[in-house]
C-alpha cells in the first residue's frame, strides 16, 4: 500500500522555501488522491466498520441489487452447521423427507399359512425349524427314490452312518451279490469244499440302513468225485446269523451219474450290525459248492456312484 509523504517547513529557517516546500507537498497529495472527487470522499462520512468488516468486501462481484432474498431468508442460514456435502443430500429430493419417511410401509408378518403356502405371492420366509422339519420327514424319500423325491447330489450323499433306517420286508426282488445292496455287504467265502468240516461259502453284514427281513438265496451243489461203483457225494449247507444256526440242514446228493443241485433260501429278521453266513460242507467222495448268493426284499436300494473331480473325492 502507498504511504503518502510530504516535507514541513522548517519554523524560522525556510523564509526562502516555503512557497517551493508547500507546493512540492500539494502535488504529492494530489498524486496520492488521484481522481478521488469530494462525492466519492463523503461516502465514507459516517462509516464505523473496521478494516477486517470492509475486508469481507473483498472479491464481491455481485450486487446487492441481484440479491433478492429478504432478510428473514437470509436468517435462515443462522446457526446453520451442515457441510456443503451433507447439504447437497438433498439434490433430488421432489418432495416433504419427512411425508416421505412417514409413508414408509411397515414390514408384513406373514401368517403360518402364508409362509407354508407354495402357492402365495408373499411367502419366502421359512423357519430353520420349519426347514429342518421338512427336510427330516422326507429323508426317506430321497434315500428310497420315492415319487416325487428329488435327486440328491453326489456331493451332498451322507455318509453310511447319516443314512436313515430303511424298513424292508423279505421278497422274491433279489439284488445279487454282484450287485451288493447298500448297507448289505457282501463278501465271497470258500465257494468249493471237499472237506466234512463247514466252511464259510458267503457272508452278508447288515449296516444300520436296514430293519425288517431279509430273503438269503444260495444255489447249492453236490458232484461225485470218487473212483468206485457205489459211491455217492453229499453236500450239506444251513445259514447262521451272528455264529448261530437259524435254518435247517439243507442236503443234495451227487452220485456216480453225474451232480445234484438246488436253489435254497432262508427269511429271517434284521437288525444293525447283523451278519449272515452260509455255511457248507461235503461227505463222501465228492465236492460241495455254493453259488448265487445273494438277497431278496421289498424296498431295497443300491448306492449311486456320483461323477466328480477327483480333487473333490472323500476317498
Amino acid at each position: 500500500m502507498t504511504t503518502f509523504t510530504y516535507t514541513k517547513p522548517t519554523v524560522g529557517g525556510s523564509e526562502d522555501t516555503w512557497g517551493t516546500t508547500l507546493n512540492a507537498n500539494w502535488d504529492a497529495l494530489g498524486t496520492f488522491l488521484g481522481s478521488l472527487d469530494s462525492a466519492e470522499l463523503a461516502v465514507l462520512d459516517g462509516i464505523t466498520s473496521t478494516t477486517a468488516e470492509l475486508n469481507l468486501l473483498d472479491g464481491v462481484t455481485v450486487t446487492l441489487a441481484d440479491i433478492t432474498s429478504t432478510a428473514a431468508e437470509l436468517n435462515l442460514l443462522d446457526g446453520v452447521t451442515a457441510t456443503t456435502a451433507e447439504i447437497n443430500y438433498l439434490s433430488g429430493v421432489t418432495s416433504a423427507i419427512q411425508t416421505q419417511i412417514d409413508n414408509i410401509p411397515t414390514a408384513v408378518d406373514l401368517t403360518q399359512a402364508q409362509v407354508e403356502d407354495d402357492t402365495s405371492t408373499v411367502f419366502g420366509q421359512v423357519s430353520g425349524e420349519r426347514l429342518n422339519q421338512s427336510v427330516n420327514a422326507n429323508l426317506d424319500a430321497f434315500a428310497t427314490g420315492g415319487t416325487g423325491a428329488p435327486r440328491i447330489l453326489g456331493r451332498a450323499f451322507a455318509a453310511l452312518a447319516d443314512v436313515p433306517t430303511i424298513t424292508v420286508s423279505a421278497a422274491d426282488t433279489v439284488v445279487r451279490a454282484g450287485s451288493e445292496a447298500l448297507g448289505l455287504g457282501y463278501v465271497k467265502g470258500t465257494t468249493s469244499t471237499t472237506g466234512s468240516t463247514y466252511v464259510v461259502g458267503a457272508t452278508f453284514t447288515v449296516s444300520q440302513a436296514y430293519t425288517g427281513s431279509l430273503r438269503f438265496y444260495a444255489t447249492q451243489t453236490s458232484s461225485y468225485s470218487g473212483s468206485s461203483d457205489g459211491g455217492s457225494a453229499t453236500s450239506r449247507m444251513y445259514l447262521r446269523k451272528n455264529g448261530v444256526t437259524i435254518s435247517s440242514v439243507f442236503t443234495v446228493n451227487g452220485d456216480l451219474t453225474g451232480s445234484g443241485s438246488a436253489a435254497r433260501s432262508f427269511d429271517s429278521t434284521v437288525s444293525s450290525g447283523d451278519v449272515f453266513e452260509w455255511m457248507h460242507s461235503n461227505s463222501g467222495f465228492g465236492v460241495s459248492g455254493i453259488s448265487g448268493a445273494g438277497i431278496g426284499a421289498s424296498e431295497l436300494y443300491i448306492p449311486a456312484i456320483p461323477l466328480i473331480r477327483s480333487s473333490e473325492s472323500p476317498f
